[in-house]
């Protein structure tokens, strides 16, 4: 009996020593040290919970947050299956952060909404960490009240006096128009900022403070924060830190009429956002490297566990070995083959992405190039195919047509259609949709401005519809009379007030642009344009209707 009870305190032993291990490394900010540990062991047997809880951790921390998320999942149902509740709270936390950082919003909304009645009473102090994520989550989608009472449910001693605490709840304060204990709460992350020599945290803090300066309309008040916010910057503050800078220097001057430094601005603004955009592509790429690293991991797993067979069936073995192989040695010609066309699209994008970015916000290629991303891995191959194909031509046509002012209308209509073809491969619902040109429009006749269609469009299918709604369909009319060439979009969404009402503090920036566009482009062609949107519920129906007189010219044969 002793003999057994000192076994089983040397294998506690080594399992506590391991643990410190993990723990020291972590701490010490090693975490590619971590990852590689921890994935060759993986190749050689199964990985604990807390081990996956590292991996995931370390994962996030180098940026590489696809793969954190792929693990918190293999937590999750690691942790259900040995109804291991401590280490389930963990990864269910580690998800909801992945999917911030993903900016997987509303995906993290319904993850934090379905999991927080997993939680227990004795459970509290990880359902108020979930609340950090779940709050803010509800902020970047502009629901202010969610979000203030989800950061009410923090109530911890510990939690309630960390700087990020401090900092979110103000900022939260600030969007549901409680300026005052907003600007209390600044005042204290900035005085535990200055405290601790953090820069960057000055730098947001006194930007955020500006902001709420420039809510209250208070110009010159903000103007000084945000001066203090640029003279902190250093040459290792963030990019987005210094983007949210540049937003409210932009704003500040566009509100105080000085059009000039806001034009200044404005393009400052576009240079971050390009760098942003180049720095998220590379880590997409990296992380499909890692997916090589994956692939050769279940190699080793395999010829692992065929090494175990060889004595007893060693010729049924030796032919198992050689179609594996061949398999996974096509999966991975087929891998390389779809990265490096990836790569190769990847760097004819970057030679050409000054001009792409005044048509394609990035945000609309990260969310493309994901999904693209997600199938790959899923190996969804026909689809992958067929998403790349229709994703390719959409660039090309967008690349071809930024180098002119005016297209043909049929070459325009033809980008829309490729558009929205990729939205229905990427969609959960996918939708109908129809363009009709009246046979008194000879489309190839018609000079447009290019990319003034596309952007109301992307509206309605981006919020014109209810993620469950059933029927959805997208109407596009183009029609001559009386010498105007008329666009009419019209959807059988929510409707136009409601998303007024979704969406009354998110502007459009694209719809912005478009209509100055249309504005600056009547004069230029001495014609009359504008634009007018309806909700459809005026004429007993569902959805929303907008029409656009486009500017044109008609060619001369």
């Amino acid at each position: 009996m002793k003999k057994i009870f000192f076994f089983f305190c040397f294998i506690n032993f080594l399992i506590s020593y391991g643990q410190s291990n993990l723990d020291s490394l972590f701490d010490a900010d090693r975490y590619e040290e971590l990852v590689n540990i921890l994935t060759k062991k993986g190749e050689k047997e199964e990985l604990l919970a807390s081990e996956l809880f590292y991996l995931g951790k370390s994962y996030g921390r180098l940026g590489n947050y696809s793969n954190g998320l792929l693990i918190s999942d293999k937590m999750i149902q690691k942790s259900l299956s040995t109804d291991d509740s401590l280490n389930l709270m963990k990864a269910i936390n580690l998800k909801a952060e992945n999917l911030i950082d993903l900016n997987k919003i509303k995906e993290g909304i319904e993850f934090c909404e379905k999991v927080s009645n997993v939680f227990r009473p004795q459970d509290s102090i990880q359902l108020e960490l979930l609340c950090f994520k779940w709050g803010m989550l509800y902020f970047q989608n502009d629901e202010y009240d969610k979000a203030l009472d989800i950061y009410n449910r923090i109530k911890s001693d510990k939690f309630v006096k960390l700087n990020l605490y401090r900092h979110n709840y103000a900022l939260i304060l600030m969007r549901t128009g409680n300026y005052e204990n907003a600007l209390k709460g600044f005042n204290e992350s900035l005085k535990e900022n200055k405290k601790d020599k953090d820069s960057a945290g000055v730098t947001l803090v006194y930007s955020n403070m500006a902001n709420l300066f420039l809510n209250k309309r208070e110009f010159e008040t903000a103007k000084i924060y945000l001066d203090s916010s640029a003279r902190f910057e250093t040459k290792d503050t963030p990019l987005r830190l210094i983007k949210n800078r540049l937003d409210n220097y932009y704003e500040y001057y566009k509100h105080t009429n000085s059009f000039d430094e806001a034009s200044v601005y404005l393009d400052s603004v576009k240079m971050v956002e390009e760098l942003m955009f180049n720095k998220k592509l590379n880590e997409n790429i990296k992380e499909a490297e890692t997916a090589d690293v994956r692939e050769k991991s279940l190699q080793n797993k395999v010829k692992l566990t065929d090494s175990k067979l060889e004595r007893t069936y060693q010729q049924i073995l030796w032919g198992i070995i050689i179609v594996v192989i061949v398999i996974l040695g096509l999966l991975f010609l087929t891998f390389l083959y779809k990265y490096r066309n990836i790569k190769s699209a990847h760097e004819n994008i970057l030679i050409e992405q000054k001009l792409l970015r005044s048509q394609m916000t990035p945000h609309f290629i990260f969310n493309s190039l994901a999904v693209l991303q997600g199938m790959i891995l899923n190996d969804e191959k026909a689809k992958g195919v067929a998403y790349l194909s229709k994703f390719s031509k959409l660039l090309r046509g967008n690349l071809e047509n930024s180098r002119n002012n005016l297209v043909m209308l049929d070459k325009e209509l033809n980008t829309i259609e490729h558009y929205i073809d990729i939205q229905n491969l990427a969609a959960d619902h996918i939708f109908d949709y129809s363009i009709k040109v009246d046979d008194n429009v000879q489309a190839d006749e018609f000079l447009v401005p290019t990319m003034m269609i596309q952007p109301f469009v992307e509206n309605a299918i981006e919020h014109g519809f209810q993620k469950h709604d059933d029927d959805k369909k997208i109407e596009i009319n183009i029609s001559f009379k009386e010498n105007k060439l008329l666009c009419v979009i019209k959807d059988n969404g929510v409707g136009v007030d409601h998303n007024k009402i979704k969406n009354d503090k998110k502007k459009s920036l694209a719809t912005i642009i478009t209509k100055e566009r249309l504005a600056m482009l009547s004069k230029e062609f001495k014609t009359e344009s504008y634009i007018e949107i309806e909700d459809m519920s005026i004429y007993g129906e569902r959805g929303t209707k907008v029409s656009l007189v486009l500017p044109h010219q008609l060619l001369k044969y």
